[in-house]
């Protein structure tokens, strides 16, 4: 879960280097807005089957402009964000909770528990029922 830790605090990083350097205004702040946006999509709060074309939609531009500015200034896309910051939600309710891994999935916006194991899998390098029984307390301390 650091690698999600650590991409979220670049975004922030390369966010407040973007904004004091105001290469080019507009595009910093709508990267800027897009991030938001895109935060807003991984809370808990928030409805996870709102799509990102629809959250961008309220930004005033057209959704590939919006993705495309987006990964010049962060260097991901706008779903690959997401996905992690998804992920890393994931991640702690798979350790800190004992919900099942369909309810997590759903929680953290996958209505497909499939689709969310083999993304997690991929991006974690196990299961999620893994990672539960790896980084469990019983498994702490193992890899």
């Amino acid at each position: 879960h650091a690698a999600g830790l650590l991409l979220q605090l670049l975004v922030e990083v390369l966010d407040d280097d973007m904004q004091a350097h105001e290469q080019t205004a507009s595009s910093s702040g709508l990267a800027g807005a897009a991030r938001r946006v895109l935060g807003q999509l991984s809370q808990p709060g928030d409805d996870p089957t709102r799509s990102i074309q629809t959250a961008f939609s309220r930004l005033g531009y057209s959704y590939a402009h919006v993705c495309r500015v987006f990964r010049n200034a962060y260097g991901i896309t706008p779903v690959g964000y997401v996905n992690s910051l998804r992920l890393e939600r994931a991640r702690m309710l798979i350790l800190d909770t004992q919900l099942s891994i369909a309810e997590i999935s759903k929680r953290v916006g996958y209505d497909n528990p499939a689709y969310f194991g083999r993304l997690f899998r991929k991006n974690a390098g196990r299961t999620p029922r893994q990672y539960r029984l790896d980084r469990g307390p019983s498994g702490a301390g193992r890899a």
